[in-house]
């Protein structure tokens, strides 16, 4: 998405005006915590790991494309859950699934 676009759905949701400029700032800092997040340290072991494919429309280059995204939901020793990755795929399949 564009910063103007953020900004346009950011409006639609909380009914306020963002300059792209505090748009800037919201995604420099957002892309700050998926930076950390995608760097973190994961445990060695989880009892429980569950992988599941999602389909969602993508927009790409004109056009609007339905893309495999597989996810990695993990159960800890704690009995608490955590997300260990999202992968996208643009298709479904077998390989997708092997190199989650």
């Amino acid at each position: 998405m564009t910063q103007e676009q953020v900004g346009e759905v950011f409006g639609d949701i909380y009914g306020e005006h963002y300059s792209k400029a505090i748009i800037f700032r919201m995604l420099d800092y957002l892309r700050r915590d998926v930076t950390e997040w995608l760097e973190r340290s994961l445990e060695s072991y989880y009892p429980v790991v569950f992988i599941d494919g999602v389909h969602i429309k993508i927009h790409r280059k004109q056009s609007v494309d339905t893309e495999a995204f597989y996810v990695v939901l993990a159960v800890k020793e704690d009995k608490t859950g955590k997300v260990l990755g999202i992968f996208n795929k643009p298709a479904e399949s077998a390989l997708g699934w092997a190199r989650c």
